[in-house]
């Protein structure tokens, strides 16, 4: 490809990547210069201290490019620009230092599009824990346009991050909103007006749901307990999994409605399902002996204050081992009338589907960002200088 201002290069011909130092625990110090790890890299404010005397090479200040060579797709690996305090470098990433000509803001878009190439080239175990050499990077092939061409590929890609960083910091907002409210309104600490006046009482959750145990009758979907998804059909999970249909005979049905306890709940709470089919016979589905609002519930399974009231009523059980029907019905939920049940609900859900919208809006930003560092990076679209 021939582009007039335009040059073949390597990412090596770009920049220079130097590594960090292996600190170790004899290493680290509570006072002194912050060690970057890659953890910092994704947000982390915790960090070991250095307070010997650095090589002047391990030494980064902010608005220096990183990029971690060793680290999860899509998570940990790749290039990021450091906002963090002025620290010293630890080993598995790798200090980037454009040479001249080369806009940092630029190459800091090129970093990302040769990790989109490295990721997609990646197979097996390395599909998803990457861990490469230097000469995988520097390898990298990029069309690199003259100065002034750069800063105008910069400018137009600073506004897509600009919208980017406030849907981040939209969903942010929502989120800690959505907590309060949960906190406030599924405790009856805040309550509507209009049922400020009827009781709130708590009953034993024995009392309020029961044990359902009905085998497989047919031929119904697998499903998936997830503690980010809920409970949802493999089919719809990246893994596919296809069992022989006599291995599921004694596995549980699941209705639309039911809840069900996972091997993980004193973690991540109680799953809902919205779906019908069948769940290993390890786990346990509940449904309601009362009448209830089952979105209230939903909500209330997921809320950091019954975690928390389950991880006392099951102390003891270690790691791994299942939650039974016994540990939860000792714990006290609130039962509010079920006008109420469905007024919080609504609420909450409303919230959720905010959250939804804000972050395909999100997902959206980013694959435009995407579409459009292609056409720029490549010169099938140019701009004007």
């Amino acid at each position: 490809m021939t582009l007039e201002g335009w040059s073949r290069k390597t990412i090596g011909d770009l920049c220079n990547f130097s590594n960090g130092y292996g600190f170790r625990p004899p290493d680290w110090s509570k006072e002194g210069l912050p060690i970057i790890r890659i953890q910092n890299l994704n947000g982390s404010k915790e960090f070991n201290y250095f307070s010997g005397v650095p090589d002047e090479s391990w030494i980064i200040e902010p608005g220096t490019i990183l990029f971690a060579w060793a680290g999860t797709r899509g998570v940990s690996f790749g290039p990021t620009i450091w906002n963090g305090p002025r620290g010293v470098l630890n080993q598995h990433i790798f200090r980037v230092q454009p040479f001249e000509d080369i806009n940092p803001l630029w190459l800091y878009a090129a970093l990302e599009a040769a990790t989109s190439n490295i990721e997609r080239k990646a197979h097996g175990f390395k599909a998803t824990l990457l861990h490469v050499r230097k000469e995988e990077i520097t390898r990298q092939i990029v069309y690199t346009p003259l100065p002034l061409e750069q800063q105008r590929i910069v400018d137009i890609l600073s506004t897509w991050d600009r919208a980017i960083d406030l849907a981040t910091q939209l969903i942010a907002t929502k989120q800690q909103y959505k907590r309060g409210l949960v906190q406030q309104l599924l405790t009856g600490k805040r309550r509507f007006e209009t049922f400020a006046n009827q009781p709130w009482p708590l009953l034993k959750a024995g009392d309020i749901f029961q044990t359902y145990s009905k085998r497989n009758n047919g031929s119904e979907e697998l499903l998936s307990v997830t503690q980010d998804r809920g409970v949802v059909p493999r089919s719809m999970l990246d893994t596919r999994v296809v069992m022989p249909a006599n291995e599921t005979e004694s596995y549980k049905l699941v209705e639309p409605g039911d809840f069900i306890i996972s091997l993980r709940s004193f973690q991540g709470g109680i799953e809902y399902s919205q779906y019908k089919g069948l769940v290993s016979p390890a786990y346990t589905v509940l449904k309601p002996k009362q009448p209830i609002v089952d979105s209230f519930y939903k909500h209330l399974y997921k809320s950091q204050n019954f975690i928390s009231h389950l991880g006392v009523a099951i102390i003891g059980i270690r790691d791994g081992k299942q939650i039974n029907f016994e540990d939860f019905a000792t714990i006290r939920l609130p039962y509010p009338i079920l006008e109420e049940q469905k007024r919080i609900a609504e609420v909450l859900d409303t919230c959720d589907h905010e959250l939804s919208l804000l972050n395909r809006k999100l997902e959206l930003l980013k694959k435009q960002k995407q579409g459009l560092m292609q056409q720029l990076l490549t010169g099938k679209v140019r701009v004007k200088t």
